[in-house]
């Protein structure tokens, strides 16, 4: 099936149809993808969710859908590109270290916690149970209307993936974890605990987005709202 259908069956918000897809390489016009109109509005603030425990907790939930439906092995949604679930960590440190040396080798902040992480590799946990994860996850992803969370409209960075990786990434935007967990583990049960690979995996958020240089701290000490 398609990523449209995979979300259709397991998502408690609104999927649009995609109507038309441009290619690379056309020569008729740059590339897009063109979806069906759903009513509302695409937050743009990264920190809307902050005041919006309501959504949080519809959040939870929408996450909480797709993490319960879990795959063997990691990869590309379409599985043209599968690895078993051991390769992860090793396969995960290895991206990172040539995200450092392709952006940020004159970065002496970066370079340091890089050094650190590869020091604390052979310690971090392996993952049994993999799940559709979205990398690029933020509330301009979404559309709201009066007040609820109402449709995914942003759905292109969907892979197969440790559910703590997405879960690292949307505690950075979230206001409330307590309404997020409870709407996560209605639909999924208890929630993964993400203590062990939070700083980790929010260094590898910082690498991959070039955030602002000389922010890496702030960003790794940012509140942590899930266990």
């Amino acid at each position: 099936s398609t990523l449209v259908d995979y979300l259709q069956r397991h998502s408690p918000i609104a999927v649009p149809q995609i109507l038309h897809v441009e290619p690379f390489g056309s020569p008729h016009a740059p590339p897009f993808v063109l979806l069906e109109y759903i009513p509302g509005n695409a937050p743009r603030a990264r920190d809307y969710f902050v005041q919006q425990p309501s959504m949080c907790y519809q959040l939870g939930q929408y996450i909480g859908s797709l993490h319960a439906q879990q795959f063997e092995m990691w990869g590309n949604f379409q599985q043209t590109a599968s690895f078993s679930n051991h390769e992860f960590m090793t396969r995960f440190i290895d991206t990172i270290w040539k995200l450092v040396q392709f952006r940020w080798q004159d970065d002496d902040e970066v370079s340091q916690e890089l050094d650190a992480n590869l020091q604390d590799a052979a310690s971090l946990p392996s993952f049994s149970n993999m799940a559709l994860i979205m990398l690029d996850i933020s509330p301009s992803q979404f559309i709201c209307r009066n007040g609820a969370l109402s449709a995914i409209i942003d759905f292109e960075s969907y892979v197969r993936g440790p559910r703590e990786l997405e879960l690292v990434a949307v505690e950075l935007f979230l206001g409330s974890g307590d309404a997020f967990r409870a709407g996560y583990e209605f639909m999924c049960g208890a929630m993964p605990q993400i203590s062990a690979v939070r700083r980790i995996f929010r260094f590898f958020y910082y690498i991959l987005y070039n955030a602002p240089p000389k922010g890496l701290q702030r960003w790794l000490d940012a509140p942590s709202l899930f266990l």
